[in-house]
């Protein structure tokens, strides 16, 4: 550039100092910082649908579920935007469709899907099928919407009946598949979610005290409460929940390092707010959340029993256990509510 009558700068000559564009740094590191507390880091969002109950009580029982797994992570910080709970009469196929699709616009590779599925399934030895109104959406439609989501980690929790025949066509490396089934032919009405949603919010389902509940945490306490929910009614198990994560299409009752499950689902926080659970682990709380799960399984046994009750009879019990479950649900909220802030 010397012919263009600009000095050349020689081999030990500075270049020159320009204020202006040392001004430039602190700017381009707020721009940076405050990229990250606009939602520029790691996402999480969650969609949960509640499927068509067929009668008032589970109609009433996948609504309060779907709730419960709502409140449990907009306790736990997760941006309320973020969280789309979709009710029964909302949860058109299109509609579930136009929701993952819009995650799928604006997730991406470091972003977390979360997926929960409250509801009844069908499996007719082909499709599998959730059920809502209108026209059903089967496994592998499910499948297509989420592999258009960028989000490198992803959680499908469905806690329908037959929801085990999903497994293996939502099986794939990355994605942490969650039944309330082993399979298609397990057809009976589940309580797994019950005791998943109640892990987002019991102290006890954070086995390793770490401040948060995995995906694998929250597995365990449910099946573990799943099954002596039915040894406690002395009923036999009409649903085994499974956890597949390792892409193999084969979900297990006990995910191990030995059979090569659990790895993703443990790396997966559901909650995040350990500190804040902490405060209401009393022994006034814990004895309500006893005598809350006690009235929950009276419920589901009552349900089970129904065929051989009068109708007046059934109605009057159900009636008694559901104010006595609102009473308690009532009492438990105003612990939680009144846990001094730290």
């Amino acid at each position: 550039m010397t012919g263009m009558g600009m000095k050349a700068k020689g081999k030990n000559e500075k270049a020159p100092f320009h204020p202006f564009a040392f001004c430039l740094l602190p700017f381009a590191f707020c721009l940076a910082f405050s990229g990250l507390l606009h939602g520029q880091g790691p996402q999480t969002y969650a969609v949960i649908v509640t499927g068509l109950g067929g009668e008032k009580e589970f109609d009433d029982e996948f609504a309060n579920l779907g709730k419960r797994l709502s409140d449990g992570l907009h306790r736990s910080g997760l941006d309320a935007n973020h969280v789309t709970l979709l009710p029964a009469k909302s949860a058109h196929k299109e509609e579930i469709a136009r929701v993952l699709q819009d995650i799928a616009g604006k997730s991406r590779k470091e972003d977390t899907l979360l997926l929960f599925l409250v509801g009844h399934g069908s499996y007719d030895g082909r499709d599998y099928k959730f059920n809502v109104i209108g026209p059903d959406p089967t496994a592998a439609e499910i499948r297509q919407w989420l592999d258009k989501i960028p989000a490198g980690k992803q959680v499908i929790v469905d806690s329908s009946s037959s929801s085990g025949a999903a497994t293996e066509v939502w099986s794939r490396a990355g994605r942490v598949v969650i039944t309330a089934t082993r399979n298609g032919q397990e057809r009976n009405a589940t309580v797994f979610m019950r005791f998943f949603a109640e892990a987002l919010t019991d102290p006890a389902a954070d086995i390793d005290k770490n401040g948060t509940v995995s995906a694998l945490e929250a597995f365990r306490y449910a099946e573990q409460h799943t099954a002596k929910f039915y040894e406690s009614a002395s009923r036999i198990a009409t649903e085994h929940p499974m956890l597949d994560d390792n892409g193999d299409g084969k979900g297990v009752k006990d995910p191990s390092p030995q059979n090569g499950e659990g790895i993703l689902a443990g790396q997966v926080a559901l909650v995040r707010n350990g500190a804040s659970q902490a405060r209401v682990d009393t022994a006034e709380a814990r004895d309500l959340r006893t005598q809350k799960e006690k009235l929950e399984n009276d419920i589901a046994t009552l349900k089970y029993n129904k065929a051989s009750l009068e109708a007046g009879e059934y109605k009057q019990k159900m009636d008694s256990l559901l104010l006595e479950l609102a009473r308690t649900q009532q009492q438990l909220e105003k612990l939680e509510a009144a846990a001094p802030k730290q």
